[in-house]
């Protein structure tokens, strides 16, 4: 790579910096979002979200594991496909993939040059042209994969559903992991509501499936699938569910299921990560595919699934990062997610031995913070409050007041979350768990120095 491509790429980034970037905002609302300025983006570069067939995934726990492994099914289905989630944890370009590969930078430039020569997009600064970083990077995307000749994307939502960017592709399958309660400032505070606009996605006609879903949010999907005369079918319903073919008796032993689906059983399935949630996104995952391939005419293979779980990686979602003592990394930021965290050490740690759990945690502050140390507070032996460096960050002696308040004692305060963990791992016997936990951007921040610091299995 020449240094030219190099700075440019640079200036790129730093350019795209200077547009509103809602994730990097803590107070916004449902008022900043919609699809006009996606459309005139679009519009503009000739409609590249029409030029692949494509499938929308929505959801507040599994929507990027479930997406990623739907891409490596298809991939290994013999087909091309283009993958696009967010955020990223170290590169923007992890947003962007073709065949579990980022895309070049070389080619992020050519994308992003070719966007701005026919949108003439100008920034933040401008407002005749306001366009949002997720808009920019969305259309950015949908270019690349024009470009790309994929014969499939999948495209995860940024936030909520109706009004996300992403919302302006017509999909050959939809599909809706399981609703809880998360950005309620911007999806509204009940599961009702969250379940309407993550419902936004749902297009007429076309196939849906469902994960896991409260009666709630069961009942308001429903709502909205037959309004839109769409064909769906709900986790746990129709031959769609999952069995347990091995137990697991060790913390380095690896899940075997029989996926069930409407058309066929997939027996043995070993999965490469961690969670019992992981299994269901992957019966979630094999059904999408399987309703996609079905409609392009192609069949879905034993075989294909295997090895597409075979390969599978989750950066930052449950990993294993050391084994001596055992460390794991995972992202969870609601209560939901932390719940199938905790289930997972209870499993894998606590049932057949007497580890200690040690927890490093952060947050951003428009999450439900009480709630998620409400449940991490029943297995934690010690619990070190560290920071991130982003601007939602909640301060480290806000999560400690609240600790303090929920009546657990054992806490430190480390704001450098390096120093965190090299602190919490010298104190740490080597059959105990240190547990990385509360944010992405922590977990970003942790896999850019990972290697320097030697946090590797």
């Amino acid at each position: 790579m020449t240094n030219t491509v190099k700075a440019e790429f640079s200036e790129i980034l730093e350019y795209l910096d200077s547009f509103t970037n809602y994730e990097r905002k803590v107070n916004a609302d449902s008022n900043d979002f919609g699809l006009d300025g996606i459309k005139r983006l679009l519009q503009r570069c000739n409609n590249p979200q029409n030029d692949f067939k494509a499938i929308h995934i929505a959801g507040t726990k599994g929507k990027g594991s479930t997406a990623t492994m739907i891409a490596m099914i298809l991939q290994e289905s013999g087909l091309r496909v283009g993958l696009y989630t967010s955020p990223h944890l170290i590169d923007i370009r992890e947003r962007i993939k073709i065949n579990n590969e980022l895309v070049s930078k070389e080619f992020f430039c050519k994308c992003f040059n070719e966007l701005q020569i026919k949108q003439g997009i100008t920034n933040a600064n401008n407002d005749e042209h306001q366009f949002t970083y997720f808009e920019i990077i969305t259309a950015l995307a949908f270019i690349a994969f024009s470009k790309s000749i994929v014969d499939v994307a999948i495209i995860e939502t940024g936030l909520g559903g109706r009004l996300d960017a992403t919302n302006i592709i017509n999909p050959t399958v939809c599909g809706i992991t399981p609703i809880s309660i998360d950005h309620t400032t911007q999806l509204g505070s009940s599961i009702e509501n969250i379940a309407a606009e993550k419902g936004g996605i749902i297009k007429p006609a076309i196939p849906t499936i469902f994960g896991k879903q409260t009666n709630k949010a069961k009942k308001i999907l429903k709502n909205i699938a037959t309004k839109n005369n769409c064909p769906y079918i709900f986790f746990g319903e129709e031959n769609f569910n999952y069995e347990l073919s091995k137990e697991i008796t060790s913390i380095n032993d690896s899940q075997i299921i029989d996926i069930i689906t409407p058309k066929t059983i997939h027996k043995d399935i070993k999965m490469s990560v961690l969670g019992t949630h992981q299994l269901h996104n992957a019966t979630l995952a094999c059904t999408i595919s399987s309703s996609f391939l079905e409609q392009t005419k192609r069949e879905i293979k034993t075989e294909n699934i295997k090895s597409a779980f075979n390969k599978i990686k989750l950066p930052g979602r449950i990993e294993v990062i050391s084994s001596s003592p055992w460390m794991l990394l995972d992202g969870a930021h609601n209560k939901a997610s932390i719940l199938a965290l905790i289930d997972t050490i209870e499993q894998r740690f606590l049932t057949n031995n007497k580890a200690k759990v040690n927890f490093i945690v952060a947050f951003a502050k428009d999450k439900d913070i009480e709630e998620m140390l409400k449940t991490i507070i029943p297995v934690a032996e010690n619990i070190t409050i560290t920071e991130f460096n982003h601007p939602r960050c909640q301060s480290a002696e806000k999560v400690a007041k609240l600790v303090s308040e929920l009546s657990f004692t054992n806490i430190k305060i480390n704001k450098n979350s390096i120093d965190a963990i090299i602190d919490m791992k010298s104190q740490t016997k080597n059959n105990d768990l240190i547990c990385i936990t509360g944010s992405l951007y922590l977990v970003g921040e942790i896999h850019r120095i990972r290697d320097k610091y030697k946090f590797r299995s």
